[in-house]
């Protein structure tokens, strides 16, 4: 059922976004859509879903920053499927403002699994046609193909 109703958000954003008058797109500036690519950090917490495979018996939140580095590690329960990042360090120092993207490790009794990609809302502030195909710049400069957007609010 929630696989359905996926399919249907995303046929409506293909759709909308497909049509590619400038009166339409303009309709998705500040909308949120679901990614996986790198979202901006300015100090709020970013509300991250995720899928951890079924066989792990323990799981973190990977951050990356804007260079691809492993800034932080973070445990997430097996039972959940989002989590809050508050952008703060062990230490209690918040981390720069920036654009961020998440993974989860998950692991079978210490030994690691595939990493999964995951996803956060993040606000669209441009959306162009390149090549015939409708792009999306999100809020930090994040270019998303409209095709690769999982999901909206």
């Amino acid at each position: 059922e929630q696989q359905t109703l996926t399919n249907e958000l995303l046929s409506q954003l293909s759709q909308a976004l497909g049509a590619g008058s400038m009166s339409e797109m303009s309709n998705w500036i500040g909308r949120k859509v679901l990614t996986e690519k790198p979202v901006s950090f300015a100090g709020a917490p970013i509300e991250v879903d995720y899928k951890i495979l079924d066989q792990a018996t323990s799981a973190e939140l990977v951050v990356f920053d804007n260079n691809d580095r492993d800034v932080q590690r973070l445990p997430i329960p097996l039972d959940s499927t989002s989590t809050s990042w508050a952008g703060v360090s062990a230490s209690g120092q918040p981390f720069a403002t920036g654009n961020y993207r998440f993974e989860v490790q998950g692991a079978v009794d210490g030994t690691p699994l595939p990493r999964n990609d995951a996803r956060v809302f993040a606000e669209v502030a441009e959306v162009r046609r390149v090549d015939g195909k409708t792009v999306l710049r999100l809020t930090g400069g994040s270019d998303v193909p409209a095709e690769e957007v999982f999901g909206f609010k």
